[in-house]
């Protein structure tokens, strides 16, 4: 378990609460710094571009002694009113602006997003367990019962992992790792994906369909891409899977150690089409991570009811489904409080107590 300190500045008539990695006293003439050991197992790292108060009460939800959330905004999006939601709380960190993107759908803000919550988790401590959620999820258990659960699979990372390649899925290998994703607007589906010039797959109706819509757009300069051919020379093999994961901190180092090894990786995938189901997946089964310790995903989430737009959100009606799917899972996505606001607290009340 890390141990960190909690340092007190005292000055003159303010007193300011700062966090640091390091045992530090200093006294002056201006100021006495006073430090109280602490103890953290958990970093949440929670990405959120809506409903401030749906994400104050997953906060408050999932708040008890040993975690820590560090929070990242959509960059669209009004910080400060999701920061006086919590205010009164120590251990919530949010990313500052200039560290904060545009989550835009499919596009890449969401992974630099993701890898900059990892870092300044890094930079306080050492936790043991890296929790990745958005604003719009909600555990299944309670925090006991998540605590106990790593506790006992400490040497388990929690990732949903498949092979992306032309065998088992040709379509989305082509669309994602083939094609360059070009994003017209921020708005969720509007970019367009074309091949570059040297595949075959570029000489089609859809393609020069999608070269006119980045014309008349006036998006000139991005068509040049499609001058060189998007060749995958890492020398890897591409894997995909869910969003969401739960990784031990031996894993989070092997990560940030790879993308410092490789900036090239990163290069590479500026025009991939949803790097997030991408990214973290292709690098774990890239490095040093044993087989036998990966697992799959602990965020439920329903892709398959029909008639619905997907992923289902959830409602106070899917009590039952939710009740089955914490036997296997901590959290589940997604929720909406102008939805149902009333499903938090059916969760709450019959599933974390």
């Amino acid at each position: 378990m890390f141990t960190k300190y909690l340092i007190l500045k005292l000055d003159f008539n303010k007193i300011t609460v700062i966090y640091n990695s390091r045992k530090e006293v200093l006294c002056n003439n201006h100021q006495i710094i006073i430090c109280i050991i602490l103890n953290s197992t958990i970093a949440y790292l929670i990405l959120a571009h809506k409903a401030p108060a749906q994400l104050r009460n997953l906060i408050k939800t999932l708040n008890t002694k040993d975690v820590y959330f560090f929070i990242h905004i959509d960059k669209k999006q009004n910080l400060d009113l999701y920061k006086k939601t919590v205010s009164h709380l120590t251990n919530v960190i949010f990313l500052s602006d200039n560290k904060r993107h545009e989550g835009t759908w499919g596009g890449t803000g969401i992974v630099k997003a993701t890898i900059d919550l990892i870092k300044t988790a890094k930079t306080l401590a050492n936790f043991e367990r890296y929790i990745l959620l958005s604003g719009q999820d909600f555990p299944l258990q309670s925090n006991e019962a998540i605590q106990e659960y790593f506790n006992v699979n400490k040497e388990k990372d929690f990732i949903d992992i498949e092979p992306l390649n032309s065998n088992n899925n040709k379509n989305k290998y082509q669309n994602r790792i083939l094609k360059y994703r070009f994003e017209i607007s921020t708005n969720r589906n509007d970019y367009v994906l074309i091949a570059p010039i040297w595949k075959k797959m570029f000489y089609s109706k859809e393609s020069f369909i999608n070269v006119y819509t980045l014309l008349k757009k006036r998006k000139i300069f991005k068509l040049m891409n499609i001058l060189i051919n998007r060749n995958n020379n890492l020398d890897i093999t591409f894997f995909c899977g869910s969003q969401w994961w739960a990784l031990k901190d031996s894993t989070i180092c092997k990560i940030l150690n790879y993308l410092e090894l490789h900036p090239e990786y990163i290069k590479f995938h500026q025009n991939t089409l949803l790097l997030d189901e991408i990214f973290f997946q292709t690098i774990i089964k890239n490095i040093d991570v044993a087989e036998e310790r990966i697992n799959s995903s602990l965020t439920y989430v329903n892709w398959s009811r029909k008639n619905v737009s997907l992923p289902v959100l959830f409602k106070s009606s899917d009590y039952e489904e939710l009740s089955e799917a914490s036997k296997t899972h901590l959290f589940a996505r997604k929720f909406d409080e102008e939805i149902d606001s009333n499903i938090f607290e059916v969760v709450a009340d019959n599933l974390l107590k």
